[in-house]
């Protein structure tokens, strides 16, 4: 099983022989138009070698006998699929492929003898596959009391707990701390008994179910197949179809809601037949709470017009749903179906009925949400496209690209556009006024070192006198290039990275001294005026 001990391993050897068979078919030794029969032989020799090493991985015998039908090779395919069953009989995959190829390929007469010899024969495939599906359902109804018994024995066999159930254990309780109140208690020996009889319980019902299910699903293969042979039929007749299948799968029982929904769901959309109503209505009453079915009786109920009827099953089934807090969440596709309709279809009193039944049962769902829904699209062959937040295009600003940093030799189309804009000069070196309602107080400018005064001040003048170089801060610091000469020194490329034509350096001097930054930036020419000088 996936997630269990030895699965990598064993999905590791499956992918080995499957790229063995792959590389076969490849015909590394070009025999398919010399020799067609060796390069069959060889492809079947790996699928008969895998099969043996694979014995009980069902999809191994599937893609042999594909290959086979492929290749009109339809006995070897048979054996594989034959073979393949009796290793593997409650494997649904070969069974079904199976029966579809006696179904496809067997040629009887047209009359009731043939059309009764033809079910029978692919009836066999799927009896198999029930028979094992039902005699695993009994091995696990063993199996429970076996295991429960088990771990009865083993509790029994341990030596008894003096203080359990006892007047000290109950005072020690009462008294306990609050600190201690939230910590969790180690559980007493028959709590812990329970624990893991109830945690029995529970997996061999999980199991139970999935065969269920399983078998269930089988049974509708089985009756849809009998639909196409025989019709629609009738039990106790020659030919019974579909109808015959549905009475036999009712008494072996085990099976779901999705029996009952398959069956009217066939009846109505082959025949019209006002049978399929009646097996709703039976499968409701058996299944009360199931919210899939219910599901399906609603759809059934609106496609044939009987809107009242449909809110009637709606109520009755959220009712018994939403009775527990657990099974909450069970009825959210009923509702969110209910609502798509009534949005649709329905009126609009109905409609907020519903959005606010369901902001009280899922508080966690906005609003807005909720609201959308209105008005969305609902087709599950388009993507959903809600009107409600879509975000339109209105203006150019809302889509422009963020700043980026431009390289030193190809300067993006944002930095050349940013000349035109006025920039703010931000380089004083005074500090601006503290904004007392701030966050975080303005921080301070790192100024120069202060000059020493008296003897010492003197002595320092002295010290670096004698050195032969001035103090670093009192040295003339150079002025910052205004935004727009550095903005236009680098877009310019580096004369390394650039083969065109060259600027004259004394002529861009010349242009920016005589070029008025302050009038061209209130203008937002800037760029204009250099491109042109330049």
């Amino acid at each position: 099983m996936p997630g269990c001990d030895g699965d990598d391993d064993y999905r590791l050897q499956a992918d080995i022989w499957q790229r063995w068979a792959a590389w076969e078919k490849e015909d590394p030794l070009v025999l398919k138009d010399e020799d067609l029969a060796a390069f069959h032989q060889r492809i079947l020799h790996v699928y008969k070698q895998a099969c043996m090493a694979l014995r009980f991985w069902p999809r191994i015998w599937y893609e042999a006998g594909e290959w086979c039908y492929e290749h009109r090779l339809e006995s070897e395919g048979n054996d594989f699929l034959i073979q393949g069953l009796e290793a593997n009989p409650e494997s649904c995959l070969l069974g079904f492929r199976r029966a579809d190829r006696i179904e496809q390929t067997m040629q009887v007469d047209e009359g009731e003898d043939g059309l009764k010899r033809k079910g029978d024969a692919v009836r066999q495939p799927y009896d198999a596959v029930l028979n094992a599906l039902y005699t695993l359902i009994d091995k696990l109804k063993s199996r429970e009391p076996i295991a429960i018994s088990r771990i009865e024995e083993m509790f029994a066999a341990m030596a008894p707990d003096s203080r359990e159930g006892s007047a000290e254990a109950e005072e020690d309780d009462k008294d306990e701390d609050d600190d201690e109140a939230g910590a969790k208690k180690p559980l007493s020996r028959s709590a812990q008994k329970e624990q893991q009889i109830s945690a029995i319980q529970a997996g061999v019902r999980a199991q139970i179910k999935l065969v269920s299910r399983t078998l269930t699903y089988v049974w509708i293969a089985l009756m849809r197949a009998f639909r196409r042979i025989q019709g629609k039929g009738k039990p106790g007749e020659k030919l019974g179809g579909m109808r015959s299948i549905f009475g036999e799968a009712r008494k072996r029982g085990r099976l779901l809601s999705d029996m009952y929904a398959a069956s009217a769901l066939t009846e109505y959309h082959c025949y019209k037949d006002p049978a399929a109503l009646k097996i709703f209505e039976r499968g409701i009453k058996l299944f009360p709470d199931d919210e899939v079915f219910a599901l399906e009786y609603i759809k059934h109920l609106i496609s044939t017009g009987d809107v009242t009827n449909a809110r009637s099953v709606f109520e009755t089934t959220v009712s018994k749903i939403t009775a527990k807090a657990e099974n909450v969440p069970r009825a959210r596709p009923l509702y969110l179906f209910f609502h798509n309709w009534e949005a649709r279809f329905g009126e609009l009193s109905q409609l907020s009925n519903i959005e606010r039944r369901m902001a009280e049962l899922y508080p966690q769902d906005p609003s807005l949400a909720r609201f959308a829904m209105r008005f969305a699209s609902s087709n599950p062959e388009l993507p959903v496209f809600d009107p409600c937040n879509v975000r339109l295009i209105i203006s150019h600003n809302q889509i422009k690209p963020k700043a980026l940093v431009p390289t030193e030799a190809f300067p993006t189309v944002e930095a050349v556009q940013s000349l035109a804009a006025p920039t703010v000069y931000t380089q004083s070196p005074k500090r601006p006024l503290e904004d007392s309602d701030a966050e975080q107080p303005a921080r301070k400018l790192a100024r120069g070192e202060s000059p020493l005064k008296g003897a010492a001040g003197r002595r320092q003048q002295q010290r670096q006198a004698r050195e032969g170089f001035g103090s670093i801060s009192s040295l003339p610091q150079p002025k910052l290039l205004p935004p727009h000469v550095h903005a236009l020194l680098s877009i310019i490329p580096p004369a390394r990275q650039w083969s065109g034509a060259r600027f004259d350096p004394q002529g861009m001097v010349d242009l920016l001294r005589s070029t008025d930054l302050g009038r061209a930036a209130a203008a937002g020419s800037a760029p204009g005026a250099f491109g042109k000088r330049a």
